[in-house]
């Protein structure tokens, strides 16, 4: 059974963070752990990417080296501490 998305959690962060953390465009939530990998639904777990990061991060783009946990952490740490 798919664990229900918290979807007002990630209405208001992307309120907060609306762009991509790596390019600046229009982004949408990616969980960094993903839910499938007990990853939590929350803010915490959050980080903005828009849709080409976002494929990236899932590894989809063939030819494109896939993020690694430990790279967004630390993006969004770096992201979040300038605001």
């Amino acid at each position: 059974m798919r664990r229900k998305t918290n979807t007002k959690s990630m209405r208001e962060y992307l309120s907060e963070y609306p762009t991509c953390f790596v390019c600046g465009r229009l982004g949408e939530v990616h969980h960094i752990l993903l839910k499938s990998l007990g990853g939590k639904d929350e803010p915490a777990n959050y980080i903005t990417l828009c849709r080409y990061h976002h494929n990236v991060a899932h590894g989809i783009i063939p030819g494109v080296k896939r993020f690694s946990r430990e790279e967004l952490w630390a993006l969004k740490k770096r992201v979040e501490e300038q605001k």
